[in-house]
């Protein structure tokens, strides 16, 4: 999915506390466009059958899994420092979908 990979390449930048700045400072639109595909994800899946939704989880297991490993290589970056770790959050909290 393409916003999965915009948001993995965003924290794939992430090295030091600088670098986690810059991209919680980009992360606002990125967040937006996010809130809204998973409304729409959410919204879908309660429609698809098994079969579909299955073949739709395989197609996006590559870009869930970069988005994964790029999280998981920034948050210990992220964690050493307080203040950026609650920016993280509160930028990271826009991606929920909106009811």
């Amino acid at each position: 999915m393409k916003i999965q990979e915009e948001l993995a390449a965003l924290m794939e930048t992430v090295t030091d506390a600088a670098s986690a700045e810059a991209a919680i400072a980009k992360l606002g639109p990125i967040a937006e466009k996010f809130a809204i595909v998973a409304k729409a994800a959410k919204d879908m899946d309660q429609k698809l059958d098994p079969e579909v939704d299955a073949k739709l989880k395989e197609l996006l297991k590559p870009s869930q899994d970069r988005l994964s490993a790029a999280m998981e290589k920034a948050m210990p970056v992220i964690s050493k420092h307080p203040e950026i770790a609650q920016k993280m959050q509160d930028a990271m909290s826009r991606m929920a979908p909106k009811p």
